[in-house]
């Protein structure tokens, strides 16, 4: 009798842990991948804002030294890699856009804008859509934390003239970003 119960005890114990270390797994692995993906997407939307970030100061200094309107959003598309659409300037709603606007320069009798002294600010304004399934909405077709038309980003500069530019399409009365 001894004999029968303690192979039923080991045997009824030895069955209910065997499974164990598997349903650990399936449970912890779908957060270990979202948590993973959550990371890459966090990478890359560093790295394209450092992009953007680049792209705009490039822009700005290229039309310091007296580049036209459309010179300076080929050269912001150019350094963006691609990421930006140059095609339009300050459209009313920016996903992936290249602002250029001439500034006058300081002081009430400061120089025009497109004229040595003024400034020109290039915006750049970029739309990341996020990869990790369940914040972009892939799954389900539902996003969980709302962001599953992505992350927008902005990024300006501004750059004092250093040569006229002929022409300055848009101008500002914002001296800053």
């Amino acid at each position: 009798m001894e004999l029968i119960r303690s192979f039923l005890v080991t045997e009824l114990i030895g069955r209910s842990e065997r499974g164990q270390g598997l349903v650990e797994f399936a449970v912890i692995l779908p957060l270990f991948f979202i948590f993973l993906f959550v990371v890459i997407d966090a990478g890359l939307l560093l790295a394209r804002y450092n992009n953007e970030t680049n792209a705009a100061k490039e822009g700005a200094r290229y039309g310091a030294v007296g580049a036209s309107d459309s010179q300076i959003r080929a050269r912001v598309a150019a350094q963006a890699h691609g990421l930006l659409d140059h095609a339009t300037n300050c459209a009313a709603a920016p996903v992936t856009d290249i602002c250029v606007e001439w500034i006058p320069g300081p002081g009430p009798n400061g120089p025009a804008p497109g004229q040595v002294g003024s400034s020109v600010r290039v915006t750049v304004h970029y739309r990341y859509k996020l990869n990790t399934p369940l914040i972009n909405g892939n799954i389900l077709g539902m996003s969980i934390f709302g962001l599953g038309d992505g992350i927008d980003t902005s990024e300006c500069a501004v750059q004092r003239l250093e040569r006229p530019v002929a022409n300055p399409v848009r101008t500002s009365a914002a001296t800053t970003c």
